[in-house]
This record gives C-alpha cells, sequence and structure tokens, in this order.
C-alpha cells in the first residue's frame, strides 16, 4: 500500500516483478465523491478484477482518498491480474496547487488506469495498491475496503484456490448502559419533574388569563 508523492524507496524491488508507480494523484471527476461529502481527490471504485480478492465484489463501492496509479508491464514468468480499476472519467493530476483542476493531456495521465494489482511468480505473490488510507481505521468499515485488505492477506498467506469473500459487516451496539443512580434519576426527571414543570406552566397561563 504506497501513497502518491512520498518516496517508497520500493522502486528496485518492484521493477522485477513489472511494477511502475506514478507519482500523480487520481482524480474523480464524476461528482460522486461529493455526494457522500469527499472531494475529487477521493476516487469511488465500483469496477473490479476478475480475481480472488475482488471477484464477488460486482458493483460495490470501495474509497481510496489520495492515491496513485499502478502500471505493469509484462515480465516474463509474471502474471498481473487487475484488482481495482478506475473509470474514463478519472485522471491522475500532476499538479494539485492548481485551484480549478482540469485535465492537462501534455502532464496529465487519463483514465482508466490500475489502482491496485495482484502478481503471482515462480518466486511468491505481490499486491501493489496505490493507497494506504484506504485501511486506516476512519475508511475500513467503509462499503468493500475492510473487505479488499483482508482479502488481500488472506490471499498473500493462502493458496491461489482459497475463498474469500464480502464479510457481513458486524451491528454496531448503540445501548446506552446505565448504572442504577442514572437510571433512577432519569426516572425521576421523566416521570415527575418534568410533568410538575408542565403543570406549573399551565397554572401560570391558567392564572394570568383569569
Amino acid at each position: 500500500m504506497i501513497d502518491p508523492q512520498t518516496e517508497t524507496g520500493l522502486e528496485p524491488l518492484l521493477t522485477p516483478w513489472g511494477v511502475k508507480l506514478d507519482n500523480r494523484i487520481i482524480i474523480d471527476a464524476s461528482g460522486a465523491g461529493e455526494i457522500i461529502g469527499l472531494g475529487p481527490a477521493s476516487p469511488i471504485i465500483t469496477n473490479y478484477g476478475n480475481h480472488p480478492i475482488t471477484r464477488d465484489f460486482a458493483n460495490g463501492i470501495s474509497i481510496f482518498p489520495f492515491a496513485r496509479p499502478i502500471a505493469t508491464v509484462p515480465i516474463e514468468g509474471i502474471e498481473a491480474v487487475s484488482l481495482m480499476i478506475t473509470n474514463d472519467k478519472m485522471w491522475a493530476e500532476s499538479d494539485l496547487n492548481d485551484q480549478n483542476l482540469q485535465f492537462n493531456p501534455e502532464k496529465d495521465l487519463a483514465g482508466p488506469f490500475d489502482l491496485g494489482v495482484a502478481l503471482t511468480g515462480k518466486k511468491g505473490k505481490l499486491i501493489v495498491i496505490g493507497n494506504a488510507s484506504f485501511a486506516s481505521d476512519g475508511l475500513f468499515e467503509q462499503q468493500l475496503n475492510g473487505d479488499i485488505f483482508l482479502n488481500s492477506v488472506q490471499w498473500l498467506a493462502s493458496g491461489e484456490t482459497a475463498t474469500l469473500s464480502i464479510r457481513a459487516k458486524e451491528p454496531e451496539n448503540r445501548r446506552i448502559n446505565l448504572n442504577p443512580l442514572q437510571a433512577n434519576a432519569i426516572f425521576w426527571i421523566a416521570m415527575v419533574v418534568m410533568p410538575l414543570v408542565g403543570f406549573t406552566l399551565a397554572g401560570l397561563t391558567w392564572w394570568q388569563r383569569r
């Protein structure tokens, strides 16, 4: 998981796998992110590759704020499969300081392109995703983000025939646990104090209108 505009030092390790890191940031011009309160630099992915990690995702949603494209070149003995794929309304922006984000064909990269790839070779397996924050605390439970991370870990640790799936979301416990003193206080406020206040106000209103 590699965020853009960072010096990774991983290029010598990724080159034998045919992986090239693009340092530009993916921009989603479709406006989909704004619907859920995110900006254009938070691409929403709904297109997935035919791979055990993402095979059951259909058109589900995953979110990758400030992500970079991942490019691959053919290498003998290495099989590369796309995991997350952008749509043609996205591009990779080279200048985020520009207040008016527009695609510049001279400097920017037009989509679609891969945001994540899975690679298999004689020496093992590798997954490269152009974003790390998708698995952070704030985004892990969002849509398919957690499934992508957990399926990736499971695929790397197991065989090619491992059964991977979308995990059911556990319901969040929103109950408020009160001690006896708190419960008793709420009872008296609700059953005695509030009605008494209401009757008092009603009596004052009646007295003033006499």
